[in-house]
């Protein structure tokens, strides 16, 4: 333990790794986990909202580049002198928050698809879509008005 954690002795001083190294590793893999939370819940709601085809092009995305990320997360706790094992293990916890971020996502867009389901068939304020059949573009409602007329 006393090769792992900066501590002071009164009679040699300083030992262990060095402290401000070591804060500055922490807050790295502090801000990764941090930052894996996010990606869990695009993940999710990419699968929730989407299905399969919105979710997992979003997941195989994410998964990439997270690869690179749990090896910056080793790497940097083996510079700190952790033994392989742990620093492997760490960084595969940072990346345990992403499911659980996946879960709520899913959850939470089927939650809110249920709730405003009522919302969304609310037509528009304003109709600005051209007329496909016309070759000038004019809204929707004119077109209608004057098929009708020449019907």
């Amino acid at each position: 333990m006393n090769e792992r954690l900066p501590h002071e002795h009164f009679r040699t001083g300083r030992e262990g790794p060095e402290a401000a190294s070591l804060r500055r590793v922490w807050l790295f893999i502090i801000a990764i986990t941090i930052h894996n939370f996010p990606e869990g819940l695009a993940v999710g709601v990419g699968f929730g909202s989407g299905g399969m085809q919105g979710g997992l092009p979003l997941a195989i995305g994410i998964g990439l580049q997270n690869a690179p990320e749990g090896l910056a997360v080793a790497v940097s706790l083996l510079g700190e002198g952790y033994p392989k094992l742990r620093a492997w293990g760490i960084a595969t916890l940072t990346g345990m928050v992403e499911p659980i971020g996946g879960l709520l996502g899913r959850a939470s867009s089927h939650c809110l698809s249920r709730c405003c389901l009522g919302v969304w068939p609310l037509p528009p304020v304003r109709c600005s879509m051209s007329s496909a059949t016309k070759s000038s573009p004019k809204p929707i409602a004119a077109d209608i008005r004057t098929r009708r007329h020449s019907d």
